[in-house]
């Protein structure tokens, strides 16, 4: 809503966030007895980068240690990539959905598709119909972000944002084979499979997985688009004007990084797929978690018994907890201010749950473990002192505050 006698911003995504009023924020830089943060609360809220720093510090040291080298960057970039494009698309896709207002705009002055109806055509015939969606999805959100006169100043804390994590997540992934090189990968997965037993009153992740083979392309839908969950989050929260909201989402997610990597040290364990016995037996054929779950194993009993030397990031050994639960849950948490929003991805990490089962890729304790995860991630990320917020509205500031408060 905009508030009669105030001029509207320039921005053209007023749903994303509070719509700014010039004169609301004249008359809040002229309020008396507003103070600046101390330099004490910058330096503190600085140390919310620390463990980025310290694994990108301690990185080349552990990858020494145990005869390891890093992956050649040229390796990540197309994950990178299609991680990127994966999120932008479903971003305009949620932002359609589940922002109220949303359509109007889309349908003001629609004459202005037919002029990218040849775009469309050219697509279609170097895509195909199975790529022709997505990629067509992609390109109507960058017109659209331009007809809008989107800001791109907010467009490159998007990737900067997003660059940060990326580099982040890539250490925290590629310091599982330190872990693998010293502790090994499947110690702890029968004691895992026990507490399975008792939570599923005898039953096992296998035999769920076994009576649901027909759900195996539905599941892989589901489990290998959770990724593009984060990129909407940053983007979201960028368009919205908070690009410092974005960085503690992504601290948020990396802290949880950090302690999935520590959990796995402490009980390495690589999932139920590792101890089914006839695995490959009912798995379908076309499927591609197959060949990245034999993949995975290889990979780490070569680590193990050091006769790999690569820190492959694709390579992702860990089962307890489980980091497909954890980050929806850390990105929901800070997207809840769009309801409609927080509600689908809500109801995407429920079906996601039982899609990790069938799958085999985790213990159902790892989804207990999970959730626990993303909890103290987002307490630990709350700890640190939190940007200003203000209300850009005078009478809403004069009765929150009192003269010389700031709101934290």
């Amino acid at each position: 809503w905009q508030p009669r006698g105030l001029q509207k911003s320039t921005m053209r995504f007023p749903t994303l966030g509070l719509p700014i009023a010039d004169s609301g924020l004249r008359q809040l830089r002229e309020f008396p007895g507003v103070k600046a943060t101390s330099f004490r609360k910058k330096i503190a809220g600085y140390l919310q980068y620390a463990p980025v720093l310290l694994m990108a510090a301690l990185f080349v040291p552990a990858c020494r240690w145990v005869h390891i080298r890093p992956t050649a960057p040229d390796r990540i970039a197309g994950y990178l990539f299609a991680w990127f494009v994966g999120s932008v698309m479903r971003a305009a896709l949620l932002y359609q959905i589940g922002v109220s207002g949303a359509w109007p705009d889309l349908r003001r002055n629609p004459r202005r598709f037919l002029y990218a109806i040849p775009m469309f055509v050219l697509l279609l015939l170097v895509f195909g119909w199975w790529r022709f969606v997505g990629v067509s999805i992609i390109c109507v959100a960058i017109l659209e972000f331009y007809h809008r006169r989107g800001s791109w100043k907010q467009f490159g804390q998007i990737v900067g944002v997003w660059v940060y994590l990326a580099v982040g997540i890539v250490l925290a992934i590629e310091f599982q084979a330190v872990v693998v090189c010293v502790r090994g990968y499947d110690i702890y997965d029968r004691a895992l499979l026990k507490i399975d037993s008792v939570l599923l009153l005898g039953g096992s992740v296998s035999a769920i997985s076994h009576s649901a083979a027909a759900l195996f392309p539905a599941a892989e839908v589901l489990y290998y688009y959770m990724f593009a969950i984060i990129g909407v989050g940053i983007i979201f929260l960028c368009l919205a004007g908070e690009p410092a909201t974005a960085l503690r989402m992504s601290n948020g997610i990396l802290v949880a990084y950090i302690c999935s990597t520590v959990c796995f040290a402490i009980w390495p364990s690589a999932g139920p797929f590792s101890l089914c016995i006839d695995h490959l037996a009912h798995f379908p054929r076309q499927s591609i978690t197959l060949p990245q779950q034999q993949f995975a194993l290889a990979s780490a009993a070569a680590l193990w018994r050091h006769r790999g030397n690569v820190a492959d990031p694709a390579m992702y050994f860990i089962s307890f907890p489980a980091m497909h639960v954890t980050i929806p849950l850390i990105v929901i948490w800070f997207l809840r201010r769009w309801r409609r929003v927080a509600i689908i991805l809500l109801a995407y990490t429920v079906l996601l749950v039982p899609a990790i089962l069938i799958l085999e890729w985790h213990y159902f304790v790892d989804i207990l473990g999970g959730l626990g995860v993303a909890a103290v991630a987002v307490w630990l990320i709350h700890l640190s002192p939190k940007p200003l917020q203000w209300s850009i509205f005078p009478w809403r500031l004069a009765g929150k505050l009192r003269v010389g408060e700031v709101r934290l």
